[in-house]
């Protein structure tokens, strides 16, 4: 499996260390990645995806309570 997000196909940034003497040593930034359950099915989803479905989640509740 490869180290994306199954939701929005976000993988790894490239990024350069810099030592005291200023050398660039290339690295790579990996996605924060978490194991969730969607549709009964356990997949890699990243912390920004999690917290937009969460943040979508509470707009419709809330719309829902100002309806009734």
């Amino acid at each position: 499996m490869a180290r994306q997000c199954s939701n929005c196909k976000r993988g790894f940034m490239t990024s350069v260390s810099r030592s005291h003497s200023h050398i660039a040593t290339k690295r790579r930034q990996n996605v924060n990645l978490q194991m969730r359950r969607v549709d009964g099915e356990k997949v890699l989803v990243c912390a920004a995806c999690i917290k937009a479905t969460k943040k979508v989640k509470k707009v419709k509740t809330a719309a829902v309570k100002a309806a009734k």
